[in-house]
């Protein structure tokens, strides 16, 4: 069965509806033709030079991505610099773009839920939801661990899971843990929210340090995991979302992740 740009974007919506995105956002179609056949989908958290060119090396005529292509109101486009030349690329390969950020944050089954498989976290509801009558959708995630564990155990899931070697912590590895806190992405701006639901422990990125030296004062934990590891699970998430839906309704396209995609910061 052909499947076009928008049946794909139809139910990556229905999935993460764009109601739910932050009123800052920029979510959904960002560039094409939304009556494009797509053949070959291509998965990436960030639409970077490299990235393309792994679409491009795999036929793919759809990306799809976390974070926007295109963020704020664009004046010019200077192919001499990476950004223009991603679009210039992007129409020359006659390629669609659609990308799925705070909306599918805050999606049921999306990035913080990702996030919270990894730690089995159960009781869940949202840090922040704004959004009546509907426990699993919103900002963020906090739970109970099924046992209590050491500080320095969780660190050892999440560096087993995430295949990072370090993070930066607030707290002792002996400190027990029962409540937990997630958040993919940058989860400074929930602070005072966290604070609100009494854990034991903050995992998140980009933590800033008036919010680290207020965690340590008041003797709550906090793992940073970086803002690429902490939200790099939901590429293959949306992989296999598109896969069951392909098997569903017999689509006949291929799907294809970035496994190339690296954070920009290394560890030295």
């Amino acid at each position: 069965m052909e499947i076009f740009v928008s049946d794909i974007y139809n139910n990556l919506t229905e999935w993460a509806p764009l109601e739910l995105a932050e009123a800052w956002d920029n979510s959904g179609f960002q560039l094409g033709d939304l009556s494009q056949k797509v053949d070959n989908i291509f998965i990436t958290l960030d639409l970077t030079l490299n990235s393309l060119e792994e679409a491009i090396k795999c036929n793919s005529n759809l990306i799809i991505t976390h974070h926007p292509l295109i963020f704020k109101p664009i004046k010019t486009i200077d192919f001499s610099n990476p950004y223009g030349a991603i679009i210039n690329k992007l129409i020359k390969a006659d390629i669609s773009v659609i990308s799925m950020h705070t909306n599918l944050d805050s999606a049921s089954d999306g990035v913080s839920d990702a996030l919270s498989d990894i730690i089995e976290l159960k009781d869940r509801e949202p840090i922040l939801n704004n959004f009546a009558n509907n426990r699993k959708i919103g900002l963020g995630r906090c739970g109970k661990l099924k046992k209590t564990l050491f500080l320095s155990e969780i660190l050892g899931i999440l560096k087993n899971k995430i295949s990072v070697p370090y993070f930066m912590t607030v707290g002792s590895p002996e400190s027990r843990i029962n409540s937990i806190a997630v958040c993919g992405g940058s989860g400074s701006d929930l602070w005072n929210k966290v604070l609100e639901k009494h854990v034991d422990l903050f995992i998140s990125s980009e933590i800033k340090h008036h919010v680290a030296c207020d965690a340590r004062d008041r003797k709550i934990n906090i793992i940073d995991l970086g803002h690429f590891n902490s939200e790099y699970l939901i590429v293959s998430r949306i992989e296999e979302f598109l896969s069951n839906k392909a098997k569903e309704n017999h689509w006949n396209v291929s799907i294809s992740v970035n496994k190339k995609e690296k954070s920009p910061f290394n560890f030295l």
